[in-house]
C-alpha cells in the first residue's frame, strides 16, 4: 500500500478492508492480533477516516480490548 498510494487499488483495496481485516482478526491468537493492531496505526495516510472506523468498530466487536 506505502507504494501504491495513487494506485487504483488502494481505492478497490479499501472497499474490501473492513471486512477481510475483521474476518482475519476473528480468526487469529491474541499475539497475532496486537500485530495486526500496530499495523492498523500506520494506516492512516493511506485510508480514509471512514474506512478506518468501520474497521475498528468491527475488530472492537470482536475484541473490545
Amino acid at each position: 500500500v506505502k507504494n501504491l498510494r495513487s494506485s487504483v487499488y488502494v481505492q478497490l483495496f479499501e472497499t474490501k478492508l473492513p471486512v477481510l481485516f475483521s474476518n482475519a482478526f476473528h480468526k487469529v491468537d491474541e499475539r497475532t492480533r496486537s500485530s495486526m493492531f500496530k499495523l492498523r496505526q500506520t494506516w492512516p495516510p493511506f485510508f480514509t477516516n471512514l474506512s478506518l472506523y468501520n474497521l475498528d468498530t468491527r475488530t472492537h466487536d470482536i475484541d473490545p480490548a
